[in-house]
């Protein structure tokens, strides 16, 4: 299973390599949902609340429905004394920023504002685009966040009872890439920068309300919400002697493909010592069951 996740790792450095090193201007995005399916990760298709680890989800590659936040069977803590679940890691990986000049042309924009209004935060470019020549989009800090598939085999003995029914039914994000930190410059139809103040950003850019941002130097607008923008699917399904860890990196007619990673046993002694969480809410039922093909 350690070499498994060895491999995933390697890709997904190749894939973030890949990231940085594309050429041209309109299709830079549009031609990373190629590189995030060859390194082995599926490209978010709709716009979502939350996006990282331990996101509860159901329905396929095309409509995915999130259920509940990372945190609710998933939790970074399990008490009020903050004892780590440790079960959710980021690789410190990190590659320098980059920069590409986007031409204001329509079928460009379509793609790129496309790629950037799916997963989370939801990006989008406003009608007022029209009036600009092009734009400048740099992004940096890309890093992969995972579930640490041995912390789970060791935390899922005490993982609350409604969870483990619940995640039965239903997958989880099980790793991510996301980018730490995207910027924006606008420049005018007659060349000149266009300063990103207030009502500037308002006019050239939807962005969604929870999603955090500064201005630097009057005309860069800097997104500081990390951005997801590939994932992985986890699927924990019940077997005779405890339970399956599944995960799919690709899917086939929007369908994902489980391939399973390792078993877990239902009855440990050695693992955490910790008292069952309580749920405080009631898990929603899926509209769709999650779409997908099992392989052992």
């Amino acid at each position: 299973m350690k070499a498994r996740y060895v491999r995933s790792f390697m890709k997904a450095r190749y894939l973030l390599l890949a990231l940085f090193l594309f050429d041209g201007c309109g299709d830079l995005l549009f031609d990373l949902n190629h590189a995030i399916k060859k390194f082995g990760y599926i490209p978010y298709t709709t716009p979502l609340q939350y996006a990282g680890t331990g996101t509860l989800i159901s329905g396929d590659a095309a409509h995915l429905e999130v259920l509940s936040a990372p945190e609710t069977c998933f939790p970074t803590t399990v008490d009020l004394n903050g004892v780590p679940t440790l079960l959710r890691r980021v690789d410190d990986t990190s590659l320098p920023s980059q920069t590409k000049t986007i031409s204001i042309e329509a079928n460009a924009m379509a793609r790129f504002f496309n790629v950037l209004s799916v997963g989370t935060p939801s990006i989008k470019a406003s009608a007022h685009t029209q009036n600009l020549k092009s734009f400048t989009f740099s992004f940096g800090g890309a890093h992969m966040e995972f579930i640490d598939a041995v912390a789970l085999k060791s935390y899922y003995p005490f993982m609350n009872e409604s969870c483990k029914t619940y995640l039965n039914l239903v997958g989880f994000i099980i790793q991510a890439i996301r980018i730490e930190k995207m910027s924006f410059t606008f420049y005018e139809k007659n060349d000149g920068n266009v300063a990103a103040e207030v009502d500037h950003i308002q006019a050239f850019l939807d962005v969604a309300a929870d999603v955090t941002w500064h201005v630097e130097n009057k005309v860069n607008l800097v997104i500081d919400t990390p951005k997801y923008i590939g994932y992985q699917i986890g699927s924990l399904r019940s077997v005779d002697n405890g339970v399956s860890l599944y995960r799919a990196t690709s899917t086939i007619f929007n369908k994902f493909i489980f391939k399973k990673i390792t078993d877990i046993p239902t009855d440990d002694n050695d693992g955490l010592g910790l008292e069952d969480h309580g749920i405080t809410h009631s898990f929603p039922v899926p509209k769709n069951k999650l779409g997908g093909f099992y392989w052992k």
